[in-house]
């Protein structure tokens, strides 16, 4: 899905991550599939039940 994202669209998913939303496309779709991993990691850390 973020493959087809337009220019002006992974710069506003950037910014709302608080990522660096100059570069060219292919720059920014590199940024925003790392944003896109580091939600799922912290997501699946976060669901992950805690040993007593």
């Amino acid at each position: 899905m973020v493959m087809s994202f337009r220019v002006s669209e992974l710069q506003v998913l950037l910014g709302f991550a608080g990522r660096n939303k100059s570069g060219r496309k292919h720059e920014l779709l590199a940024k925003a599939l790392s944003v896109r991993w580091t939600c799922i990691l912290l997501c699946r850390s976060l669901c992950t039940p805690m040993s007593p």
